[in-house]
């Protein structure tokens, strides 16, 4: 499943791929599960596209030739990611495709078919700040909540809870619990230290910059 290291490649590919491109339009997968209306977002107006990412999530900002813009909020499921299409290119499991003046398309993959998407002004309220981006407001978010009574679950639970540790998921709880050597089975409230908040930013920020989890030794 892509955490945040991952999110966050996918954000920077997009960009890398987008900057100076012209899209045309959006088209949907007649196997997508995600029922949201997207094609034509400016009335046949082409757009650029700049993408950014918060934890686990993915936003797209798509800016119209005449200024307006439109923004689309992606959550990347199990197996979501990103690939340039070339012309004519046929890509299995693409689930939607953005369609650019020179023949080429942004096409968001999906194998297993989880990742959704949605039209948004926003980031979800849900999810607390990102430990890389925002790390301040991150720790801030988790002392004030400290002495809730879902900070005496056990701290490998905890973190898994998107609204105090967004953006960590399976791997990079591992590998955090792992560098702190903690008891995982421990409340979260007698064992969160400004240490622990620390490495949740230094693991994702070194994941991120190896390439995503896979390059963690």
């Amino acid at each position: 499943m892509p955490e945040l290291a991952e999110v966050k490649i996918m954000a920077e590919y997009i960009n890398s791929v987008s900057e100076g491109q012209v899209y045309t339009n959006i088209r949907k997968s007649p196997e997508t599960k995600v029922k949201t209306q997207m094609e034509d977002p400016f009335d046949g107006m082409s757009f650029t596209i700049e993408a950014q990412s918060r934890g686990k999530e993915l936003m797209l900002t798509l800016i119209s030739l005449g200024g307006e813009e439109r923004s689309i909020k992606f959550a990347m499921g199990m197996s979501g990611n990103w690939y340039l299409a070339s012309p004519g290119e046929m890509v299995k499991h693409a689930h939607l495709k953005f369609y650019r003046e020179d023949g080429y398309s942004l096409m968001m993959v999906d194998v297993r078919r989880f990742a959704k998407w949605d039209w948004t002004e926003s980031w979800s309220s849900k999810r607390g700040p990102c430990p890389l981006s925002e790390y301040e407001a991150f720790v801030k978010n988790i002392q004030a909540s400290i002495n809730k009574k879902i900070f005496e679950k056990p701290i490998y639970e905890i973190m898994m809870d998107q609204k105090y540790f967004n953006g960590i998921g399976n791997y990079l709880r591992a590998e955090i619990l792992d560098r702190y050597s903690v008891n995982p089975f421990l409340p979260a409230k007698e064992v969160i230290t400004y240490d622990l908040l620390e490495l949740c930013h230094d693991v994702c920020q070194e994941a991120y910059l190896v390439g995503g989890g896979s390059g963690l030794s």
